[in-house]
């Protein structure tokens, strides 16, 4: 973004992109980073020692209902849905050449996780070709989709990324469904200040890719926006 000119920026960034969000917040903020939005709150429970009142808040206030069924959805997602992150970090080439040499391999691929990462929204066959033609046509091919996960598990930094957290607010748009959400409590650990959460109905992993009409775009626009709690973060935004 220095590059291009933006000496003062926001980030916005779910699925991988939450991670690069974090990462950008942390390594550029407050001088450049100066908020950041994800629709993937996700964060571990909070530690005694680094979030004192969180823990024990997090210790004596019990999960609501909601907070209930997204543990029960992540644990289902951990223990059977996360096989294609295990396959694409440890070898992530052989599954390329399947998914390169196959049109139909690869609409099974990525249709699997359409439908099991977005439980509420009705996938049109227009919608699902558009998404897989992105993978078939691209210039590098499906494989680039699949690397980042192996570059992540066995980069010699993978593990102080975890622990990793930003100086500026944090905007999270809370999807109960999600596949991967922390409890609302513990979502905001990544940051120091919250700027605002915002509740959802409909699953959260695909959510900035799908219609308008899921609500992320104007998520934004409530976080940023005049009268938003982090409007005129940057200046002229």
């Amino acid at each position: 973004m220095l590059g291009l000119g933006y000496n003062e920026y926001v980030v916005q960034g779910g699925d991988w992109g939450r991670h690069i969000g974090l990462c950008l917040a942390h390594t550029y903020g407050p001088k450049h980073v100066k908020a950041w939005h994800t629709n993937y709150p996700r964060a571990g429970p909070p530690q005694l020692l680094r979030n004192p009142l969180l823990w024990l808040q997090h210790l004596v206030t019990p999960y609501s209902a909601t907070d209930r069924e997204g543990l029960k959805r992540m644990q289902w997602f951990r223990n059977d849905g996360t096989g294609y992150s295990a396959i694409q970090s440890t070898m992530p080439q052989t599954l390329s050449y399947g998914l390169t040499d196959s049109p139909v391999g690869l609409l099974a691929w990525i249709y699997e996780k359409l439908v099991s990462w977005s439980d509420a929204y009705q996938w049109g066959d227009d919608e699902v070709l558009t998404w897989v033609s992105i993978y078939l046509f691209s210039a590098s091919g499906p494989a680039t989709s699949a690397r980042i996960y192996h570059e992540v598990k066995h980069s010699s930094r993978s593990q102080e990324l975890i622990n990793i957290w930003s100086p500026v607010p944090l905007g999270l748009s809370y999807y109960p469904q999600g596949a991967d959400a922390s409890p609302k409590d513990v979502s905001p650990l990544s940051c120091i200040s919250r700027s605002t959460t915002l509740n959802h109905e409909m699953n959260v992993s695909l959510s900035f890719f799908l219609d308008v009409q899921m609500g992320s775009n104007d998520d934004l626009r409530r976080m940023f926006g005049k009268g938003g709690k982090a409007y005129g973060v940057v200046k002229d935004f």
